[in-house]
């Protein structure tokens, strides 16, 4: 159910980010999944006539310094697909982008409750999604 949430993701993210550059943070190691959710975002992200910096990393250690290239190439947001390492990193990844001033989407709520700027995604005690934001 993720991966058919990603328009509507990006949706809410046009938004905020009002036509800035923004990051779509993928790690290709989940192969099948990394290339659906890739398909997803580029046809997301294309219906709403928006341009995104495809990045991918398959380890943890690669966070520091690609919030800092992002930085560096004037990315202003990042929605990061749902993956067990950036589950596990949301803290870090959340601590990054407030320190690189960025603004974050991701697929679960665990994250925004990390100090995450926004997620949309399926409510667990209800059948509807939400949005959930700080």
């Amino acid at each position: 159910m993720s991966l058919n949430l990603t328009a509507k993701r990006l949706e809410l993210f046009k938004e905020l980010i009002d036509g800035w550059p923004f990051a779509f943070l993928v790690n290709p190691a989940n192969e099948q999944f990394a290339r659906l959710a890739k398909e997803e975002m580029r046809a997301a992200a294309a219906s709403l006539g928006l341009d995104f910096q495809l990045i991918e990393t398959r380890v943890s250690d690669e966070l520091d310094s690609i919030f800092a290239k992002m930085a560096q190439d004037g990315i202003k947001g990042v929605v990061l697909a749902s993956d067990a390492m950036f589950f596990g990193e949301r803290s870090r990844i959340a601590d990054l982008a407030i320190r690189y001033r960025m603004a974050t989407m991701f697929a679960a709520r665990e994250h925004v409750a990390a100090n995450g700027l926004m997620s949309y995604a399926p409510s667990k005690s209800k059948e509807r999604c939400r949005l959930i934001s700080r």
